[in-house]
């Protein structure tokens, strides 16, 4: 019978170096070899000393961790085919060598803020981001860092070998942040969990529209503008106004006004006789332009009326009243 294929170590690979944990375990696997019935497996010291020899009917083994101190091995499998009273037969055996090295535990990095529970200002965190602070565990460690929401999943990540990183605004909710990383000789960090909270933004009061009220009747009769007003709100620095047709919603003007309380409008020509909304919205606003806090919005219907008497009433260029004969 010719002799059997030489089997493939495959794990531990040779040259490789296993940092292990005494509570763990050493695989050792190669690939199989027709016709083999069993491998023979020896496990040597560096000095020859045999540390475990056994034959086995699969191409895999495991041993205890704790077997293998700090130090340098060999492994060899050999193939070997077993049939009834028919001769043994073997193929030439296969060796790797791998080295061990004692597993040890850097200390972890420790949160620093946020700190567990910890609720941080809405508004603070749409300006700035969050800044996620630890103190060191090893000088050249690597951090990594993860942040996750309950119920979504990852929502942020990011590494550095500082102690620090911003974490871009999440919006309002509950997250947890989680510090780890490589110690410099590649041994991981203990991860640490954090959790923290978002607080959603404050609104804004609302303002109050001073004129035209509710039920007002605007008499427009010889006027050349309307002059919109709203009470001041604290913290806004701009306000959005409005203007409708209050029977079928049409807009006349959307403006933006910055921090005043009055608007003269004297397009008067855009407007007609009946009934209209006027509106105020506060906001706050970055340099930038962006909105960061905003208020309800406030609205009021009002009327607008012309007197009609024997002489027209000229109330621009472009436009005429008088009363019908």
């Amino acid at each position: 019978m010719q002799p059997l294929e030489r089997p493939l170590p495959l794990t531990p690979g040779r040259g490789e170096s296993l940092r292990l944990d005494s509570a763990g375990s050493v695989g050792f696997s190669w690939e199989p070899v027709p016709q083999a019935t069993v491998y023979a497996f020896i496990l040597r010291q560096a000095d020859g000393a045999i540390l475990e020899q056994k034959e086995l009917d699969q191409s895999s083994l495991a041993l205890p961790a704790a077997w293998l101190p700090e130090g340098n091995y060999v492994w060899t499998v050999r193939a070997v085919a077993r049939s009834g009273d028919r001769p043994e037969t073997s193929g030439p055996a296969s060796s790797s060598s791998f080295s061990v090295v004692t597993a040890r535990n850097p200390p972890a990095a420790r949160p620093v803020t946020p700190a567990a529970g910890e609720r941080i200002d809405g508004l603070s965190s749409f300006r700035e981001g969050i800044r996620l602070a630890w103190g060191q565990s090893e000088p050249g460690s690597n951090y990594t860092v993860r942040v996750e929401k309950p119920g979504v999943g990852l929502v942020w990540q990011g590494s550095t070998k500082g102690l620090s990183l911003v974490l871009p605004d999440p919006g309002p909710g509950s997250y947890r942040w989680t510090l780890g990383g490589q110690a410099p000789d590649g041994v991981p960090l203990p991860e640490v969990d954090v959790e923290f909270h978002v607080l959603p933004v404050a609104p804004l009061d609302g303002s109050t529209i001073l004129f035209p009220r509710t039920g007002t009747q605007v008499d427009v009769t010889n006027a050349d503008f309307i002059r919109f007003s709203w009470s001041r709100v604290g913290s806004a620095t701009a306000y959005q106004l409005g203007l409708k047709v209050a029977g079928n919603g049409k807009s006349l003007f959307s403006r933006l006004v910055d921090g005043g309380t009055e608007l003269v409008y004297r397009e008067l020509e855009n407007l007609d006789t009946g009934s209209f909304v006027f509106s105020v919205k506060p906001l706050t606003m970055n340099r930038k332009g962006v909105i960061e806090r905003s208020g309800p919005e406030q609205s009021a219907t009002f009327t607008i009326t012309i007197r009609t008497g024997s002489a027209p009433a000229i109330l621009s260029p472009k436009e005429i009243y008088v009363r019908s004969p």
